[in-house]
């Protein structure tokens, strides 16, 4: 069963990540971003009530 490669592929996901970090991909602008339009649609959501 070496076609079976389960935990080789579930560790390349990682590498590749941490590929893109060593070139300088800043991933805090998705937290960001994520938090600012939860606000935003927060108060959206707020207005319709009123």
């Amino acid at each position: 069963e070496s076609y079976r490669q389960g935990p080789k592929e579930e560790e390349q996901a990682p590498k590749a990540l941490m590929a893109i970090d060593g070139i300088g991909w800043d991933w805090s602008y998705m937290a960001n971003e994520k938090r600012t339009m939860l606000l935003l649609l927060m108060k959206k959501f707020q207005q319709n009530l009123l």
